[in-house]
């Protein structure tokens, strides 16, 4: 038996205990930490790191507002797509290393939305995230007024450490490294704390590996009017599916008692799900309620979906 220390807690305990008895860190996570940290000399990962600097990468794009989602929006996507591979291709011929830290897609997605936000002064809920394949880096985009920017963030230091850089940017190799933030893991409590030049933050994320399953549009229809229906107390059978549009899903209902409509949209990821409604005063849509988000959770072997809705601690499950 030997003791280590605790790359969350700093604290040591046995190694063979199955996670670290004072935060709940798994071990596996810190033997890998120490393993790499042994296998190159100090100056060696210090260069590494220097030069990773040049290894980043962002993609995807947000709307500011959902009755412009549509405007431009293939112009914007196929730009991005072509920047994207550009930069791919010049990250492809130097060979860099992943130094992230074997972090998932959606904790650097949920990073990433709050490190850009804070650095550039803008919401970090009206960024959204776009697909890549390199896993050092998260790309993030947002619209405002119709105007797409798109951004980077870089994974590095064993995925203790991120950077930033618009897309543009980042395919000339060129990052603000001044603003180069900390990164704490805090696994137990599902929770990350940035720590930037001028600011500490924590942002909420999900660490827990679960069954993970592509859904369809059909399948993200089920989930939306499951989780309206609790939301407002409302059967299934009364809620109409009227429109799909950009992975978004908008459905409706009649109210029996005035017979007025009551409209809604949910942006359904293959982990999450949060809502947004329609504003019949001002008849725009509203802003997402994350207060209201919920993680869906796959069964594979009963190919079901559930979910927990927030105020009511109700658990809902959804046959696909």
């Amino acid at each position: 038996m030997a003791l280590i220390s605790c790359i969350e807690c700093e604290k040591e305990y046995s190694d063979k205990a199955r996670s670290c008895i004072n935060c709940g860190c798994p071990t596996d996570d810190n033997l890998e930490h120490h393993k790499k940290k042994s296998e190159l000399p100090k100056d060696v990962q210090v260069h590494a790191d220097a030069d990773s600097k040049y290894e980043k990468t962002v993609t995807e794009a947000s709307e500011s507002n959902l009755n412009k989602t549509i405007k431009g929006k293939t112009l914007l996507i196929f730009g991005s797509i072509v920047l994207v591979f550009i930069f791919f291709l010049g990250q492809n011929k130097q060979g860099a290393k992943d130094d992230s830290g074997n972090l998932s897609t959606q904790v650097k997605d949920d990073i990433c939305k709050s490190f850009i936000g804070e650095v550039t002064e803008q919401n970090p809920l009206l960024f959204k995230t776009i697909k890549n394949e390199d896993v050092r880096f998260s790309l993030v985009s947002i619209n405002n007024e119709s105007t797409k920017s798109d951004y980077a963030c870089h994974f590095f230091n064993n995925g203790t450490s991120v950077n930033w850089s618009s897309l543009d940017n980042a395919t000339k190799g060129k990052w603000e490294d001044d603003d180069t933030a900390t990164i704490e893991h805090r696994r137990k409590f599902n929770i990350v704390r940035l720590n930037g030049k001028d600011f500490s933050l924590e942002v909420p994320t999900y660490y827990a590996s679960e069954a993970y399953k592509e859904l369809a549009l059909s399948e993200k229809s089920k989930l939306c009017k499951a989780y309206i229906g609790q939301l407002f107390s409302k059967p299934v059978s009364i809620i109409d599916n009227y429109k799909n549009q950009d992975d978004l899903i908008f459905v409706r209902y009649i109210r029996s008692s005035d017979q007025t409509a009551w409209s809604y949209v949910c942006e359904v990821s293959d982990e999450r799900m949060v809502w947004a409604g329609w504003l019949t005063d001002t008849q725009e849509w509203g802003r997402w309620r994350f207060e209201d988000e919920v993680t869906l959770k796959y069964d594979n072997g009963t190919n079901k979906i559930t979910f927990r809705v927030v105020d009511t601690g109700q658990l809902v499950e959804v046959q696909l």
